[in-house]
């Protein structure tokens, strides 16, 4: 029998057994990389992370380039500028 915890649809970043065997982050994305995909018209994809726990799940979802800004500060906290996390 699973537990609840088993069977959410989201990824732990806990210590749990099932992070343990969670995918690694992709290998870094260079601009030769992103160079050589706009030349064979790939797709890129790309996601802001408003923090740690974000741009990892981002990285371990194959994502090509992740975005990490101070934004965090008035999205996520509700500050009224960014200053207060950076």
């Amino acid at each position: 029998a699973s537990s609840d915890a088993e069977s959410q649809p989201y990824v732990s970043l806990g210590s749990s057994e099932s992070t343990k065997k969670s995918a690694a982050p992709a290998k870094p994305f260079s601009t030769t990389t992103l160079a050589n995909k706009f030349r064979r018209n790939q797709p890129i994809s790309m996601v802001t992370a408003y923090d740690c726990g974000g741009g990892y799940l981002a990285a371990c979802a194959n994502i090509d380039m992740v975005l990490c800004g101070d934004s965090l500060g008035m999205v996520v906290c509700g500050e009224s500028g960014t200053v207060a996390v950076t």
